[in-house]
């Protein structure tokens, strides 16, 4: 499970998948961004 992991995390408008219409069409806030480090 050690490794290093990446989250992101996006408000998007209600009912809408970023995935199939595109970040830029339903973002309704900047990207957040954190990466960790888990030790074995």
């Amino acid at each position: 499970m050690g490794g290093e992991y990446t989250l992101y995390a996006l408000y998007v408008a209600e009912r809408k998948n970023p995935l199939a219409e595109g970040l830029e069409a339903v973002s309704r806030s900047n990207l957040a961004m954190q990466t960790i480090r888990l030790a074995d």
